[in-house]
């Protein structure tokens, strides 16, 4: 996964996780449609992790957007998948036909690549994923492409194949569906973070964070009680930091504690997992860069950005991000904080 994240720089969208968590993102309503058909197929008179079969969906009930639908015969190796329905909307706006070829056989590399890594997670996690992406057009267009991937399985249980959905939107320069986006950092001794911070709680847990350290330059986990933090502990991360290792040789952070109030409005819970592994390639990008930066500098780092609610507004969130240290010198782990600051207009 890894060596292929610099290379999503187009994405705007990557996400693994449940049906809840998604529905949200997704812009086009045909795609919405499918990711509920399946659900409701995968869900009614079945077992808790039951997955819908390729027999579930008949051609007719797919009427919808069946000309924008990819069928993939997954096998041991998803990135060896073979696809087996290429929609006829498709094959006019792509201009090729990509039934019984490979996934590796795509004529445009990059959006082979970028299949193939999804159907890797589709089938290690056995959840939908979401995409997002422009890329360059003709006549000085811009294609803005939107996917929704899904699990199938005959048995209910191994997964055999996965059905895409793809909606394709040319975008003129100066086009614009997304979002306003804002990003503001700062890493920095609690003085002078502290008149940039907005929301009370994380003013506060600066402050005790401050307070815990003393004369050391770093506090300890063993500084302060779960309970001493009750006005924030539903959005509280705790983080074990994993030496770098020659496959990837900066450190890497660990859930020990994923906020419950967070997992409870995000619909997955990451605890025991790296931020590497969070669902949104985008974000875990942006977080493993943050709590770096925080961890080599041996220093608070307050982060303000938007991105979308749970409700599916965008919306501003604020972060702190807290190292901590058993000597008082080296960061062993992290502890940080997210709340809503605010929708956007």
């Amino acid at each position: 996964m890894h060596a292929l994240v610099p290379r999503l720089s187009q994405l705007e969208e990557f996400l693994c996780g449940p049906p809840q968590m998604l529905l949200p993102r997704i812009r086009a309503a045909a795609l919405r449609r499918l990711l509920q058909d399946w659900a409701s197929r995968g869900r009614d008179g079945h077992p808790p992790g039951h997955l819908p079969g390729r027999a579930d969906f008949q051609p007719e009930s797919l009427r919808y957007i069946l000309g924008n639908l990819i069928l993939w015969q997954t096998g041991a190796d998803p990135r060896t998948a073979t696809c087996r329905l290429f929609g006829a909307n498709l094959v006019f706006e792509r201009g090729f036909d990509l039934t019984g070829r490979a996934v590796t056989d795509h004529p445009q590399p990059a959006i082979g690549e970028l299949t193939a890594f999804g159907l890797e997670r589709i089938v290690a996690e056995r959840l939908p994923v979401l995409t997002r992406g422009r890329y360059p057009g003709p006549d000085n267009t811009v294609a803005e492409i939107e996917t929704v991937c899904l699990p199938l399985a005959a048995d209910g249980q191994s997964i055999d194949m996965v059905l895409q959905g793809q909606i394709n939107r040319s975008l003129r320069p100066g086009d614009s569906a997304t979002p306003p986006t804002r990003l503001d950092t700062a890493c920095d001794e609690p003085a002078i973070l502290l008149p940039r911070i907005g929301d009370a709680r994380l003013a506060q847990l600066l402050r005790d964070w401050d307070g815990w350290r003393g004369r050391r330059r770093l506090p300890s986990r063993d500084s302060f009680r779960p309970e001493d933090l009750r006005y924030i502990l539903g959005s509280l991360f705790l983080f074990d930091i994993e030496p770098g290792t020659p496959d990837w040789p900066a450190p890497r952070f660990r859930y020990r504690v994923f906020g419950s109030a967070v997992a409870e409005s995000r619909g997955f819970d990451l605890t025991g997992r790296r931020i590497d592994e969070h669902p949104d390639i985008a974000f875990a990008a942006r977080a493993q860069q943050a709590y770096a930066a925080a961890a080599s500098a041996r220093r608070p780092l307050w982060a303000l950005a938007d991105g979308v609610s749970p409700d599916g507004l965008v919306a501003r969130f604020e972060a702190l991000i807290l190292p901590l240290a058993r000597d008082g010198e080296t960061p062993d782990m992290m502890l940080a904080a997210q709340v809503m600051a605010s929708p956007v207009s």
